[in-house]
């Protein structure tokens, strides 16, 4: 979390567009930035029993387990925001649907569920019990069963630049959450197999290719100082 936020001051200050990829180690349970702590504290013990730290972008808590998450942070001025800040949940959202294949669809018009899983306050505590138009679904095996949600998205907006945080979905939780998953589709898929998977398919969907690189000394240093806050019961409790 610390070193999205680090990068988002990047953008937002002049520098290009980031796609980042990572996983959790061990599962951890991240909550919305708008979601109260008291909501964590009234599930079930094999949910409180989780690390939980809290996300700066919106949405429902999301367990982080056998999952790719990514960051996309873009410029405000970008052309992929045009005409408004839904078109990077398209874009990005459509990429993942190139990647997983199998009739995987952006939920469309008419699905949303409690909250809207881009961002959206209120709603299901866990991010995969919400339903927005612009979230990606594949199909039930059980067809008297509503379509399975496999990744969902979230925005974090500053002045100058805006962070995009999604999760897709690799193979079931635990504990489980209410979710579609890659390996049910394909067969088991490891991190790194689904992330050139999703790089490709982002490249060409937002007809840019990514150059592999680490954080610069700058961007490292703003990192360390900003792993305080998110390390922190005050942060994680604020709200």
């Amino acid at each position: 979390m610390a070193r999205d936020e680090a990068l988002l001051e990047s953008v937002a200050t002049g520098g290009p567009p980031v796609l980042r990829f990572y996983a959790w180690q061990p599962a951890t349970l991240s909550l919305g930035y708008f979601q109260a702590y008291a909501d964590f504290q009234s599930q079930p013990p094999e949910w409180r029993c989780l690390p939980v730290v809290r996300r700066t972008t919106g949405g429902g808590a999301i367990l982080h387990d056998a999952e790719v998450t990514y960051a996309l942070i873009v410029s405000a001025g970008d052309l992929w925001l045009r005409p408004n800040a839904n078109r990077l949940y398209e874009l990005a959202h459509r990429a993942v649907i190139a990647a997983v294949g199998h009739d995987a669809r952006l939920a469309g018009p008419g699905h949303a569920r409690g909250a809207s899983g881009a961002g959206g306050r209120g709603g299901p505590f866990l991010c995969f019990s919400r339903r927005h138009e612009l979230d990606v679904v594949v199909p039930n095996a059980d067809p008297s069963c509503a379509d399975g949600k496999i990744a969902g998205s979230a925005q974090r907006r500053r002045p100058g630049a805006i962070l995009q945080h999604g999760s897709i979905i690799l193979a079931p939780s635990v504990p489980p959450q209410p979710c579609a998953d890659w390996a049910a589709l394909d067969g088991p898929i490891g991190f790194e197999s689904a992330v050139m998977r999703l790089r490709s398919a982002f490249e060409r969907g937002l007809g840019a290719a990514c150059e592999s690189s680490h954080l610069d000394p700058s961007e490292a240093a703003r990192a360390a100082a900003l792993e305080v806050k998110y390390a922190s019961d005050e942060w994680t409790r604020r709200r």
